[in-house]
């Protein structure tokens, strides 16, 4: 673990949880492992290393670095993620026409959870960095 990394915290655990909660999800079968989000039972979740990717696949266990998705009970899909406090407020007021960094993990300055409707994000097709926190970047177009 690189020093600007920080650990999940209770705190942050506590949010993931009450996230989870709000969207009304579970952690996915054990059955729909490696499946797209978009074939995902409505009402779980599940983690990636691809958000980036056109069929998202989805995983039952959470592994270093990998980005927690939500598939709600209406069908809407989310990528959840840690981004800066300036980054929050962005997203906070739906701002359009802007990129953002969006980490699977705290990072750095980047401690604000959030979650982002995939229907309304572009990420890019580069993918996580794979150095410096796994970062993604991020179009709210």
């Amino acid at each position: 673990m690189s020093s600007s990394t920080q650990p999940i915290s209770i705190n942050t655990d506590k949010e993931l949880k009450d996230l989870r909660a709000a969207h009304q999800v579970r952690l996915m079968d054990e059955s729909e492992e490696g499946v797209a989000l978009h074939r995902l039972s409505r009402g779980a979740y599940g983690f990636t290393y691809a958000p980036h990717a056109d069929d998202i696949p989805v995983f039952l266990k959470q592994n270093f670095q990998s980005f927690e998705v939500h598939k709600l009970p209406d069908g809407a899909e989310h990528l959840v993620g840690f981004v800066s406090a300036e980054h929050a407020g962005l997203v906070e007021q739906r701002s359009h026409n802007v990129e953002i960094t969006l980490y699977p993990e705290p990072h750095a300055n980047a401690d604000r959870l959030v979650s982002l409707l995939l229907d309304e994000i572009v990420p890019s097709k580069k993918g996580p960095s794979r150095a410096d926190g796994n970062y993604l970047g991020v179009h709210l177009p």
